[in-house]
């Protein structure tokens, strides 16, 4: 089953329907959280570990409890638990984005942005 992220066109453009607005709809922040935690848990936690094995120990004993919580909220949890636990996995893992691949690092990044972007955009 396809989701409205995988089909461009399934989303009408705003700017047709209305070519005067300034304000585009946006994903909304509970969204953006969950895409962006959603991608670090499936690279980090994929079935076969290979990717979790791979990380610099450091890395691994300080990300992945807290990358649990947050596998844990995405699957059962409040959009609020889910922001607690993105915020508990984000402590522990921005002082190791140094010594994380830089797939995860850049993963990291986007999921603080997350955290922080506004919830439309303006052109």
């Amino acid at each position: 089953m396809k989701s409205l992220l995988d089909e461009p066109h399934s989303t009408p453009d705003p700017l047709r329907r209305n070519p005067g607005s300034c304000i585009l709809p946006a994903i909304s922040t509970d969204h953006r959280i969950r895409r962006a935690a959603t991608q670090i848990v499936n690279l980090v936690l994929a079935e076969d570990y290979a990717y979790l094995d791979a990380l610099p120990d450091a890395v691994e004993i300080e990300i992945v409890t807290p990358l649990s919580a947050v596998g844990q909220a995405l699957n059962e949890g409040t959009p609020h638990e889910l922001v607690r636990a993105v915020r508990l996995f984000l402590s522990c893992a921005l002082p190791m984005e140094g010594e994380m691949p830089s797939d995860l690092a850049a993963a990291v990044t986007e999921l603080r942005f997350s955290l922080t972007q506004p919830s439309t955009t303006r052109l």
